[in-house]
């Protein structure tokens, strides 16, 4: 699955991540905005994921009453932490949410997300 939308987040992420690279270590205050705003966009990329994904699939899946059903339940999602991504992709097929568990488990990423998630 290709979304546009996302992909356009993620790209205009990755730049920002590079532009933090080239900033003067000296500056704490200057690195600290940064890191709360990269946090903030970081934080709105996953929850924007989360939607996107699951109201596109369930628009391809599904009659536009359930795809409506599916967009309005996924808007609601605010901050969600990585049980509750893991809850969802459950709810729309078991051993996809095992997968994406297995996958959250790795290299610290259920602490980095839920990190973001709570800022």
């Amino acid at each position: 699955m290709n979304n546009r939308e996302l992909s356009r987040q993620l790209q205009v992420l990755k730049s920002l991540f590079d532009k933090v690279k080239d900033l003067p270590e000296g500056n704490i205050e200057i690195i600290s905005h940064w890191a709360k705003y990269l946090c903030v966009l970081s934080a709105g990329f996953l929850e924007n994921s989360l939607s996107e994904v699951y109201v596109e699939f369930s628009s391809r899946a599904s009659s536009p009453h359930v795809a409506n059903f599916t967009r309005k339940a996924l808007s609601q999602i605010q901050n969600p932490k990585t049980e509750r991504f893991i809850e969802i992709t459950s709810s729309f097929n078991k051993s996809w949410g095992e997968n994406l568990d297995f996958f959250i488990q790795k290299n610290g990423r259920r602490e980095a997300i839920n990190v973001i998630m709570t800022r």
